[in-house]
């Protein structure tokens, strides 16, 4: 017998079916790798289209009890958490340009304040502390990782103090359109809050009156807003040097709620913050009209 040649023979026919295997093994991983990509793909997709009614999905809500009220709010994706926090008048559906973005490559945490569509009135006079406060909560039970806090208006004032005073549950800040307080106002703005009524906040959103928990109590929510509103700061600007992680403020150069004297004081008083003023823009332009600033400065820092 042959033996040299035996082994040769043997020694080919396993290199034969290892090759097979590797080669059938390989394409096993080829076939899993794209039903995986089709699938996030088809979960993207979804979310992109408008069958997904933001702030109003009853499989992405989740409600969480802050002491004296339930707040509404909805998670979208994995990874770390970016919270959005809308202003005045808002709701989460303002943001339903940027959570499905986002939400590619973050868990996003959509959060509507107080007495804002589904979520509780409370039996607690408003402040921005109280709204604060309702947002740790959230930050918190959602789990240990630090948050990137997004908010516009109202949302970016509630970050200032989320920032400053719990620098343990925030990574990053991103804020739009948000003043210290009636202290930056300018004429107009003070004027339109003097002038501020129950009826013109119905008339601006008639859709959300439908879903409060309370709608009897109405009144008493504009009411809480007003006084909440009339604050001529809800931090000073020694609270803003406190401030430890890296801040984007965002302005426009048409605020009527943030002079450009005020918007200088703000950035000269946070050590980690960059400014953009956005040129032709209002204070609702900076907040959600304009996506742009999703992609040209938003997304650039907070992937830092």
């Amino acid at each position: 017998m042959n033996l040299p040649y035996l082994f040769r023979k043997i020694y080919h026919e396993m290199v034969t079916i290892r090759n097979f295997i590797y080669s059938k093994a390989l394409s096993i991983l080829i076939i899993l790798s794209i039903v995986v990509t089709l699938i996030l793909l088809a979960t993207n997709l979804k979310l992109m289209s408008q069958d997904i009614q933001f702030g109003f999905s009853e499989r992405n809500g989740r409600y969480l009890n802050t002491g004296d009220a339930k707040i509404y709010y909805e998670v979208y994706g994995q990874g770390q958490p970016v919270v959005l926090l809308h202003g005045g008048y808002g709701y989460i559906d303002g943001f339903k340009q940027y959570i499905p973005v986002l939400s590619k490559e973050f868990k996003v945490i959509a959060i509507a304040s107080r007495g804002y569509g589904k979520s509780e009135i409370g039996n607690t006079t408003y402040s921005y502390e109280l709204l604060a406060n309702d947002v740790k909560k959230i930050i918190e039970n959602e789990g240990n990782d630090k948050a990137i806090v997004m908010g516009t208006s109202d949302g970016a004032m509630i970050a200032y103090i989320l920032a400053s005073k719990y620098p343990n549950i925030v990574s990053s800040v991103v804020a739009m359109g948000g003043p210290l307080g009636t202290s930056g106002y300018d004429k107009e703005g003070l004027d339109w809050l003097r002038n501020l009524n129950s009826e013109e906040f119905k008339a601006y959103r008639p859709d959300l009156l439908k879903i409060m928990p309370q709608p009897e109590r109405y009144a008493d929510f504009v009411e809480n807003l007003k006084i909440m509103w009339s604050t001529p700061n809800i931090l000073q600007f020694d609270d803003l040097r406190k401030i430890e992680c890296p801040v984007l403020l965002l302005f426009g150069d048409r605020d009527l709620f943030c002079t450009m004297d005020h918007i200088t004081q703000i950035y000269k008083s946070i050590p980690g913050g960059q400014l953009a003023i956005i040129p032709n823009s209002t204070h609702s332009d900076v907040s959600f009209r304009n996506t742009t600033i999703l992609k040209r400065y938003i997304l650039q820092f907070i992937r830092k």
